[in-house]
């Protein structure tokens, strides 16, 4: 329950109703049918909001501070999973990147591929990505034995684009695939992924992993609710200049037989 105000002024904190709480009305029967379940769910995430990312002062409902106080748990987290790890790295470039070893750091300029950079700049048609790319341009790369690079390269999502689009890739028909991941830490490391200048070479498939790690604001339908206030807060950040972007490339090769397996 929200925190309110009294008619004889008395100020009244946030709670949350719980079985045998002083606050509790209608419990009997509360758990019973799904559609009140679905409401129960919906008040622990109000809770949550209320507790962690609301304070109470209206002052702190302010979309921009309550995207910085996520920041600022985020950056407190001892959480070493790869989505946590790529976010701090945008909140706080400088001093994370001395902090995971498991990236290479470089600019836009020190790419040596100008074949990669010119489709960076004028080419890339993923429709999930408006690249803003310069000299300057922050540019990760993830070393090959990387928790990231290998979860790509064995998740489910990588290998059915690829099978699906062998022969042509062969033929030299496809040089570059744009997936979705399904996988939780790829979708909320990358979202959308370009594989770019795919070709044969031997027995694997070799290719460039592209992404440009940005936010872009999502509706109602398109994530979990919880899922969706921390993409918009970052979205926040992001747009008040709070989030540093970034481009994270790295070349791989995957083994054309692994697709039958």
């Amino acid at each position: 329950v929200r925190g309110y105000k009294r008619s004889d002024g008395t100020e009244v904190s946030a709670y949350m109703r719980t079985c045998g709480a002083k606050h509790v009305e209608d419990y009997d029967g509360l758990f019973k049918l799904s559609v009140q379940k679905d409401i129960a769910k919906k008040a622990l995430i109000n809770y949550y909001i209320e507790k962690y990312f609301t304070p109470v002062n209206e002052h702190y409902r302010n979309p921009k501070t309550v995207a910085n106080w996520q920041g600022y748990l985020e950056l407190s987290s001892k959480s070493n999973s790869i989505h946590d790890r790529y976010y701090r790295l945008a909140l706080d470039y400088e001093n994370q990147k001395y902090l995971n070893n498991d990236n290479i750091y470089i600019k836009f300029d020190d790419i040596k591929d100008e074949k990669l950079k010119h489709y960076l700049k004028y080419e890339i048609n993923d429709p999930t990505v408006k690249l803003q790319v310069n000299s300057s341009t922050d540019v990760v790369i993830p070393q090959y034995d990387s928790d990231l690079v290998q979860r790509v390269l064995h998740c489910d999502e990588i290998k059915e684009e690829l099978k699906k689009n062998l022969s042509e890739i062969e033929k030299g028909n496809i040089t570059h695939i744009v997936i979705d991941y399904k996988d939780f830490e790829l979708k909320t490391t990358i979202g959308h992924g370009t594989l770019y200048n795919l070709r044969i070479i031997d027995e694997y498939i070799c290719g460039t992993h592209i992404d440009y790690y940005n936010f872009a604001k999502k509706e109602y339908s398109e994530m979990y609710y919880l899922l969706r206030l921390i993409n918009n807060n970052a979205y926040v950040q992001q747009e008040s200049g709070n989030l540093r972007n970034y481009l994270m490339i790295f070349a791989f090769r995957y083994p054309i037989k692994e697709l039958y397996k």
